[in-house]
């Protein structure tokens, strides 16, 4: 759900005058909407294409974002105290408040935290955290399920701020999780991150066999296919699944990207054609520097 603020929630948000943001936006430095009453409204999206263009830094007053981020956490995310953040982030996850869990990763990058980090250091341990907790005993299925539908949301919420209509980008992803693979996250974090530098993707999810991709993959033509092995269920069944992708890239001849926590149970041979994405980090490299190649 996208949040609106008037005039002045975004003077405070950015620190200034209620007069300079009626300044900025009559310049058409500061993008808003207009009600039918011609009150301007402001998202998230608004000032951060503001921040991202100005040539000044300006100080996010990230208290005044949601009212869901009390001082505490404010004071961690000021501090980039990612130890104490995950510990937040794991209790939050599990109670599913995902109005906080947005605003925590929202104030991150306004803060201007590359979307990388904010994943590798907090996001995907505490998901890692919440996985061996499940195993441990130490939480039931249900609250392991209501942290990760939770975070889902959060994600969503997340590219209304970062993610433009605009992609100008020819470049198309097609990314997927191997058969029996049902961890669908790491998938929708990676769409976000290439989604963040304009680049068409094509997210077909987890679980799927790849002769079902057969006719989207000749059809489509992406230039990028990135494999997804979080959990191997039969090792012999995704070793033929990759054997297959590789026959049918010979005619598409797509760049072939590998991840997941299983990928060191698959033989060296079979993933010469791959190259290893170990993480998030990884992702966004990838993305900057195919946007520049397609600039």
């Amino acid at each position: 759900m996208i949040k609106y603020f008037n005039s002045y929630q975004a003077a405070e948000i950015m620190n200034v005058n209620v007069s300079t943001i009626k300044r900025w936006t009559d310049s058409k430095k500061l993008d808003c909407t207009q009600t039918a009453g011609g009150h301007r409204k402001f998202t998230l999206y608004h000032i951060n294409e503001f921040l991202k263009k100005s040539k000044k830094k300006h100080q996010i007053n990230i208290y005044k974002i949601s009212d869901s981020l009390n001082e505490i956490l404010c004071s961690h995310i000021e501090n980039l105290d990612y130890e104490q953040l995950r510990i937040y982030f794991f209790d939050i996850l599990l109670k599913g408040e995902t109005e906080r869990i947005t605003s925590i990763l929202e104030a991150l990058y306004l803060k201007s935290i590359p979307l990388h980090s904010i994943y590798d250091n907090l996001v995907n341990p505490t998901l890692s955290k919440i996985g061996t907790s499940w195993v441990a005993g130490e939480i039931s299925i249900a609250s392991e399920h209501l942290a990760s539908n939770t975070l889902n949301k959060a994600i969503n919420n997340l590219n209304s701020l970062i993610i433009s209509e605009d992609n100008k980008s020819p470049l198309i992803i097609l990314l997927f999780g191997v058969k029996d693979n049902n961890h669908s996250l790491p998938l929708q974090i990676t769409e976000q991150i290439f989604l963040s530098y304009g680049h068409k993707v094509i997210n077909c999810s987890a679980d799927v066999p790849v002769f079902s991709l057969k006719e989207m993959l000749e059809t489509r033509n992406p230039n990028i296919i990135l494999v997804s092995v979080t959990y191997i269920q039969d090792k012999e069944e995704t070793l033929n699944e990759i054997k297959e992708l590789k026959k049918i890239n010979k005619k598409i001849n797509a760049k072939l990207f590998i991840a997941g926590a299983s990928i060191d149970i698959i033989e060296n041979s079979l993933l010469k054609e791959f190259t290893l994405i170990n993480s998030m980090k990884d992702v966004e490299e990838i993305a900057k520097y195919e946007k520049g190649i397609s600039a």
